[in-house]
Order: C-alpha cells, then sequence, then structure tokens
C-alpha cells in the first residue's frame, strides 16, 4: 500500500509537502470498512495529512484542497476535494481523522465511507 496526496500538476509546481507524507512508505496496510465514515489513519499519519491542508473556510470553495491519490497493489484510487470533504448539518468537515489501532494495524489506514463512495468495493 502506498499514499500519496498530489498537488494536481506534479510537474509544474512545486510540493507544498502533500505528497511527501507518506510517498514510497512500503509495509502499509489498507483496511476497506464501511463501518467508518472517514479515512482514519494513526494519530500521526492524519495529523500530518490534516496539517498540509489548507483551512477549510466554507463548503463551496475547495479549489486549494489537492487530489488524494490512494495507490494500492500498483493501482491509483483518486479523491478530489468533494469526496473526501463532507457535509455535515450547515457545514463541513474533512473526512481524515485520527484513529485509535491496535498495535499490530498501526501501519494501517482505513478507508471508509469517503472512500466507498467514490469506488465500487465487493465484500466476499
Amino acid at each position: 500500500f502506498f499514499f500519496q496526496a498530489e498537488d494536481g500538476i506534479r510537474d509544474a509546481q512545486e510540493s507544498r509537502g502533500l505528497g511527501d507524507v507518506y510517498k514510497r512508505q512500503v509495509d502499509m496496510v489498507a483496511l476497506v470498512e464501511s463501518g467508518i465514515a472517514t479515512i482514519g489513519a494513526n494519530k500521526s499519519l492524519a495529523d500530518k495529512i490534516l496539517a498540509s491542508l489548507p483551512p477549510l473556510r466554507d463548503c463551496h470553495n475547495l479549489s486549494g484542497f489537492p487530489t488524494l491519490t490512494f495507490i494500492i497493489r500498483g493501482n491509483e484510487f483518486k479523491l478530489q476535494p468533494e469526496d473526501y470533504i463532507v457535509p455535515v448539518l450547515n457545514q463541513c468537515i474533512i473526512g481524515i481523522n485520527a484513529v485509535s489501532l491496535p498495535e499490530d494495524l498501526s501501519n494501517a489506514v482505513i478507508l471508509g465511507e469517503v472512500f466507498l463512495r467514490r469506488y465500487y468495493t465487493h465484500f466476499d
């Protein structure tokens, strides 16, 4: 499992640090889970991602937010800001948060409903 966040234009813009959060990280585990509304990660990773994003001022102006790309077994799964910024009542939240994970899953990223709304998933 590789996690990357891209700025949108890889060659023309200097990275704001998003793509370096866990780029080319090996031994990561991706868990697809319908029981969590957001993308969950250990506190260290979630904090790095959230600190790299611009402030969320309103639900309609998402132009400064990057596309998040999850690379799983060589396949790219892209989430646009409209996918991971979630309207809740009269406000919006960024659908990425820290979750408490058991020690043996401390390197996991949980792809919850934010991911599942964008990509068809078959559980067998």
